[in-house]
């Protein structure tokens, strides 16, 4: 037996004899025996440990790779997207407050906004040239200062005094009693007045407001006689 056989077995002999004094990694490159390159097998099982480390590792250890050697379990496909709908209710008050002089105001500035930011009303669309309702439409235009719109005051948003929208202290033309008699008025000059009064010869009505007479005493709930 050749010398350097002989110094190998020592040295196995007492790497074993003294297992507790060298790292794992030392143990297992000495204990398995070399082979040639070309023997050398790369593929190992990578779910199975090998006899070798069942017998080398402490047994809490080898419990820990079988539990790491293991096949995780892959989380399940995302589920198909579901759309839930539902109905939103909304039940909006039947009977809502007067509204503020500064609400009044603040409306009104905004629908004068809004005719500034639209296009000029188009009259050869609706009304054809030399007809009654064209006359009519002439002599409607010139009383409001050349506006189609009758909630806006006479503004006219391509005029001269365009810049001019806002609602100055003590203007009605917001005033929801005056526009409902400037429609009224206007209806009255479109039409005939047997059309305006109604079946029984009274005057076309305004429209309800918020304030019936079962407000008169005063009650808080909602279900209540207008």
């Amino acid at each position: 037996m050749n010398p350097s056989h002989q110094g190998a077995k020592r040295v196995a002999s007492y790497l074993s004899a003294s297992k507790t004094h060298i790292c794992l990694s030392c143990r297992l490159a000495i204990a398995i025996p070399s082979q040639p390159p070309r023997y050398r097998s790369y593929a190992t099982t990578a779910t199975t440990p090998s006899l070798l480390l069942l017998l080398l590792l402490p047994p809490k250890q080898q419990q820990a790779n079988e539990l790491l050697a293991q096949p995780q379990p892959r989380p399940p496909p995302n589920p198909p997207t579901q759309i839930k709908a539902g109905i939103v209710l909304s039940r909006p008050p039947i009977l809502t407050p007067d509204p503020h002089p500064f609400e009044t105001a603040y409306h009104l500035y905004q629908r004068r906004l809004n005719e500034r930011l639209v296009l000029p009303f188009t009259q050869y669309f609706y009304f054809k040239p030399d007809t009654p309702a064209y006359e009519a439409w002439r002599i409607a235009r010139k009383a409001r200062n050349g506006v189609a719109g009758r909630d806006v005051g006479g503004y006219n948003a391509f005029g001269k005094e365009g810049w001019n929208d806002e609602a100055l202290m003590g203007d009605e033309s917001g005033e929801r009693a005056v526009i409902v008699r400037k429609l009224i008025d206007e209806e009255g000059r479109a039409r005939k007045d047997r059309d305006v009064l109604g079946a029984q010869g009274k005057a076309a009505d305004g429209g309800g407001n918020g304030y019936g007479w079962a407000d008169r005493g005063g009650p808080r709930r909602m279900r209540r006689a207008m």
